[in-house]
């Protein structure tokens, strides 16, 4: 799987009203399942979109470096 069909999946996926989860945090989810070395990287630092209602360019960028 390439990093935009990462995000592309994701994105279509992303069903918050059936979820109930914010979409940095389905990312990180998503994120957790595909590429685990990746979201070990991020996690607890402020790229770390867990908490967050969005996925910030910073966060793409260093994921998308280190696919």
């Amino acid at each position: 799987m390439e990093y935009w069909q990462f995000v592309a999946s994701t994105k279509q996926s992303h069903r918050p009203e059936v979820t109930d989860q914010r979409y940095g945090q389905w990312y990180f989810n998503c994120l957790v399942q595909v590429r685990p070395d990746i979201s070990e990287k991020i996690r607890s630092t402020k790229l770390d979109p867990f908490f967050k209602e969005k996925v910030s360019q910073e966060t793409e960028e260093f994921v998308e470096a280190n696919w």
